[in-house]
Formats: C-alpha cells, sequence, structure tokens
C-alpha cells in the first residue's frame, strides 16, 4: 500500500525538478549550482540532489572545468523519439530538403505547442546571406507567417486569447498587436490558404508558410519559406509560393490527405 504523504512528496520533488529544468534556455544555457538555487528558492542541498538524480540520468551535464551545468543529451533523445512518433517528420523530410533546395532559402517544419510555434525541421539554404530558424526554436503566435497560419486553424477560444492579450510583444515595427488587425489578417489565411509577412518577427526577414493536413483533413503543421526581405519581392514571390503549396501538398498526401475535387463536393452535398 503506498504512503499517501510520501506520494504527495514526490510529485513536489518531480516538480522541483521539472522548475530547474525549465530555467536553462537559448540564452541562460549553464547555470552554477547558486544560480540554480538562487533562481528556484530552493535550498543548495536540495537543488544539489535534484542535480545530482538528473545528471545521473542523463537530464543534466555538468561541466567540471567551469563546474556549471547544462541540459543533456537525453533530452535529445527523447526529443527525436517524439518526433518520430507523430510521423510528420517522416512524412516530411524529403519534401522539405527539395523545398530548400529548389528555392535557394531556408524551409521549415512547425507545429502548434503550448502558447507557440515549435520548429521540428530546418534546412537551410547554401547562400551566405540567408535566413534561418533553428530546430527546437520557439515563436509567439501572433508573429510572422509561420506563426499566423497555425493560429488560423487553431479553435476560436486560442484565437480568441492570443489576438487579445494585451502584452503582445513587439518585435518590429511591422509586428502586428491590434485584435483587429490580427483577426483580419487570420481570415485572410484560410481564404487564400496560405500567409505573408515582411519584417515582422525579425527585421530583414520575409517569410510565406502554408498549413499541412492529415487524413483527418486536419491542420496538424505548417511549411515555411523564410528568406531575406530583397530575395523575396513580388516577382519571386509567386515562384516561391508554387514551391511552398507543391511541397505542402505533398505533405499532406504522404500524411494521408485527399484533396476533394469540385464535383465530388458538389455531389456529396447534393448541391
Amino acid at each position: 500500500m503506498v504512503d499517501k504523504g510520501r506520494k504527495v512528496q514526490a510529485v513536489r520533488s518531480l516538480e522541483k525538478a521539472l522548475e530547474i529544468i525549465n530555467l536553462f534556455s537559448e540564452n541562460r544555457p549553464e547555470m552554477k549550482l547558486s544560480e540554480l538555487s538562487r533562481r528556484t528558492g530552493y535550498p543548495m542541498p536540495t537543488v544539489y540532489r535534484l542535480i545530482s538524480t538528473l545528471h545521473k540520468n542523463g537530464y543534466i551535464a555538468h561541466s567540471e572545468n567551469k563546474n556549471t551545468y547544462r541540459l543533456g543529451l537525453k533530452f535529445f533523445e527523447i526529443a527525436s523519439r517524439v518526433a518520430r512518433g507523430t510521423g510528420l517528420l517522416q512524412a516530411a523530410t524529403t519534401a522539405l530538403e527539395n523545398l530548400s533546395s529548389s528555392s535557394g532559402e531556408n524551409a521549415s517544419l512547425s507545429v502548434f505547442d503550448g502558447k507557440s510555434a515549435l520548429c521540428l525541421a530546418s534546412f537551410d539554404s547554401s547562400d551566405s546571406l540567408k535566413a534561418t530558424i533553428d530546430v527546437g526554436e520557439r515563436v509567439p503566435l501572433h508573429a510572422g507567417a509561420l506563426s499566423r497560419t497555425l493560429l488560423a486553424y487553431l479553435p476560436d477560444t486560442i484565437q480568441e486569447r492570443t489576438v487579445n492579450d494585451p502584452n503582445l510583444e513587439v518585435y518590429t515595427e511591422n509586428t502586428k498587436t491590434d485584435p483587429n488587425d490580427l483577426m483580419e489578417s487570420l481570415r485572410s489565411v484560410r481564404e487564400l490558404g496560405y500567409a505573408h509577412s515582411v519584417s515582422e518577427a525579425v527585421p530583414g526577414v520575409a517569410s510565406l508558410a502554408a498549413p499541412i493536413r492529415d487524413y483527418r483533413r486536419e491542420v496538424v503543421g505548417a511549411v515555411a519559406i523564410l528568406a531575406p526581405t530583397q530575395r523575396m519581392q513580388e516577382d519571386r514571390k509567386d515562384y516561391l509560393l508554387k514551391l511552398l503549396l507543391d511541397c505542402t501538398s505533398e505533405i499532406s498526401s504522404n500524411l494521408g490527405y485527399m484533396e476533394l475535387e469540385q464535383d465530388s463536393l458538389e455531389t456529396m452535398t447534393g448541391e
């Protein structure tokens, strides 16, 4: 029989360990034990015990020279298993590689995760001047073509909560934060089937994005082409858009999505 008091204590220890893990970020990849203790507010012995357990199991790595801690490779292993488990990467990898090669630009795949768009795959341009997004990078749902493409197909409650958030971050002078402008841009994505943005999330970067659908006809991700703004002017945008839509069509087909012809739709509806 499990002692209820000990069970609750075990859960609290897990919460504390997760809190420590979540402190590590791109801007703060390594920290000393004292900093972890200060940021969590937990005593040094408690933090040391949790860190030691995480380190023993591969979730935390320790630098002997600097006496600092960082996330371990175990997270990469788990992330890879999760990505493979969805089937999305398997369905998308070849098409993304071809898109990057044929466009000469960065091609990336992202999914909705929590309150942001999470990049699962990214293939860079071979050009020395390029726009990129890293695997594992998160982008807020209101900023840029890729994020808004995902947001456009999320439930109304999530859309309304996002666009009405008074604390939406402004990244550039082109970042959309007005609720009416954002809702209009989401309607445009659904009508056109793609999104286009210029210097919204990152200055000097333009992007095109379109959704991926699975066999249930549900949007499960989005593909984006990122390029320096000078390489996505109107005379080249249409060319890149065709490549993008061919790519998302191929990935969606790999996931079992079947486009219904208009005649079939009319037959089904009796119109």
